[in-house]
């Protein structure tokens, strides 16, 4: 390999000297005219003569430097030559000239560049489908955690629904999508919708829509070009001719359907379409599940979070209980209302954190001056309750007035001052019930 290598390397130092001897005879016949012609003119000999040998010796230093460069270059383009021949980058190439081996050296390199130039644009675009796939999840990501944002900010289920359902149109390119829920008296009569002006309504739905979604036990995706009858009425229920149509189930029981489409032509929802359609949907689910157990937890629940007097739930059910009692052992019953009259004044000049203080001071101060066997209560926001067992009328307005004083002496001074009025009533004079008496004595307390 070495003899094959140093035997090009010659060959091709010979080839640049006869090429650089030609290029020399020219200077040199250019400079014998001239010595000729100037020997008539009486130029001393000396004088051309050592100029001569000045050009000559720099065109030869000049041109032996421009050798040693070939062939710096030559020898490199031989080293490349062999590392792509062990690379497996070209076979055994047939060179008889060291130039045609900086022609192949040349040409096997510039077919690779255009190779990997080729490769780039092809990793570009993969890299750009990757980056937007990216951002498709980032997005849906965001969307989930400003879902939990809205959650823990205490907004109700519906706006949450709403703002589901806005993105759903936004991020899935929909026409119309809607979110079909149980509900305790509607029983599935009412549905969501978000529409393409970015509405979004309540609507009826019939019995033969349900009926239809009903038949879906897992997510349905139709398209344009299914031709299918018995999903014709769902695209004109929907207005459109690409739909899909989710069951939402809890427990193995539907408690709704997530229903949306488009009127694109040639159109199909991808499988990054329906991933998302089941990320949306199980966020639903989740909030609905949440709805009912809080609205369990709030029936077994018979104390105020604020105050920790009894509920206005558990406050007319033991209501309940003690008229009965009183009517069968005929001893009275009563009841007492504090309605707040300036809690939003208190509110605005106070703030909310000062105003639930008082409000705590006043349940204490309610809880303390009345007997132990008397129940208080927080029926409203702006208004305290006290069921007085075996009070009547006259009693109640002395508790009540009792009350009031313990309520002026303490809030004097404050900043912060509660002011109340009072009202009373007592079974079964004013009513027989829990619901006859509360609303005798709600009567009074506005007209008081």
């Amino acid at each position: 390999m070495k003899s094959a290598k140093t035997s090009k390397s010659n060959q091709l130092r010979r080839m640049i000297r006869t090429v650089i001897a030609l290029m020399t005879v020219m200077p040199l016949v250019a400079f014998l005219y001239l010595f000729n012609y100037n020997a008539h003119n009486q130029v001393p000999t000396e004088v051309l003569l050592t100029s001569g040998t000045i050009i000559v010796m720099g065109w030869v230093v000049m041109l032996d430097l421009i050798l040693l460069h070939m062939l710096k270059i030559h020898v490199k383009s031989q080293a490349a030559l062999e590392k792509m021949q062990e690379k497996g980058m070209l076979e055994e190439p047939h060179i008889k000239s060291g130039v045609e081996s900086l022609e192949t050296v040349f040409t096997t390199l510039s077919s690779r560049v255009k190779e990997s130039f080729e490769e780039l644009k092809g990793m570009s675009s993969k890299i750009e489908l990757l980056n937007t796939e990216l951002a498709k999840k980032m997005n849906t990501l965001l969307t989930i955690m400003q879902i939990h944002e809205i959650y823990t900010s205490g907004k109700k289920e519906e706006e949450i629904f709403k703002f589901i359902l806005a993105k759903m149109r936004e991020m899935l390119k929909l026409t119309k999508v809607e979110l079909i829920l149980e509900g305790e008296a509607k029983n599935f009569g009412f549905a969501l919708t978000a529409q393409e002006d970015g509405r979004t309504m309540p609507r009826d739905i019939s019995k033969t829509e349900l009926s239809m979604m009903g038949q879906l036990t897992k997510t349905a995706l139709i398209d344009s070009r299914n031709n299918d009858r018995s999903v014709d009425f769902l695209k004109a229920v929907i207005k459109a001719q690409n739909i899909f149509v989710t069951p939402l189930e809890l427990r193995d029981d539907v408690v709704g359907f997530l229903v949306g489409g488009n009127n694109l032509d040639d159109f199909s929802f991808s499988r990054e379409d329906l991933d998302l359609i089941n990320i949306f949907s199980k966020n639903i689910i989740l909030l609905w599940e949440h709805k009912k157990l809080s609205h369990a937890v709030e029936g077994l629940e018979i104390y105020d979070s604020l105050t920790g007097l009894y509920n206005k739930k558990h406050v007319e059910l033991r209501l309940e209980e003690e008229i009965k009692r009183a009517i069968l052992y005929q001893r009275p019953c009563g009841l007492l209302l504090a309605g707040i009259t300036n809690l939003p004044a208190i509110k605005e000049r106070c703030g909310v954190i000062e105003t639930e203080k008082v409000l705590k001071q006043a349940a204490k101060i309610l809880k303390d001056t009345l007997r132990p066997i008397d129940i208080p209560a927080r029926t409203q926001e702006n208004q305290l309750a006290a069921i007085l067992i075996e009070r009547n009328r006259r009693q109640c307005q002395t508790v009540a007035k009792k009350v009031q004083e313990v309520f002026e002496e303490h809030f004097k001074n404050s900043e912060c001052k509660l002011e109340f009025k009072f009202a009373v009533g007592e079974t079964p004079i004013d009513g027989q019930s829990a619901e006859e008496l509360l609303n005798h004595t709600i009567s009074n307390l506005s007209k008081a």
